[in-house]
């Protein structure tokens, strides 16, 4: 999966999520053999992080997390679907960050370039065949000792 928010790319592995607080704009593309879940998480319900961040996904939060795929929105939180949700969550907030993301720039000619990658990420193409074909210039995209 990738997925993009704020100025950020992640290639998610199998094996971790992306954190991405609520009211940040941001887009995902799945791989035709991925398979997803998605937790929509209360504010406050958890010690998660303020930023966007990628998560390592235990084996005990994957299997939590297909469990609670099964059940209702509607809980009691008492009930024993509230206490693995709570479980859930604690969990969640214990799992390290990964560096796993792509800063990418804002300039528009740049951003061409990483939208390219991250649309067909099997082409091949060399950074100066990119560039040119984002219209970016040499100095735009060489290391200042390349030019």
């Amino acid at each position: 999966m990738i997925c993009r928010a704020e100025n950020d790319i992640w290639i998610v592995p199998p094996d971790c999520a992306v954190w991405i607080p609520g009211g940040i704009p941001h887009s995902a593309k799945a791989t035709w053999n991925a398979h997803l879940n998605y937790l929509f998480i209360e504010p406050g319900a958890a010690a998660l992080p303020e930023k966007c961040c990628t998560l390592a996904i235990s084996p005990l939060i994957k299997e939590l997390v297909d469990r609670l795929t099964n059940e209702e929105v509607d809980y009691p939180a008492e009930s024993h679907v509230g206490r693995l949700i709570r479980v859930t969550l604690d969990e969640l907030a214990a799992m390290p960050q990964q560096k796993l993301s792509l800063p990418v720039s804002a300039h528009p000619k740049i951003r061409a370039m990483a939208d390219a990658l991250v649309s067909h990420p099997e082409d091949r193409s060399t950074f100066k065949s990119l560039g040119k074909t984002a219209g970016a210039q040499r100095a735009l995209i060489s290391p200042p000792d390349a030019a």
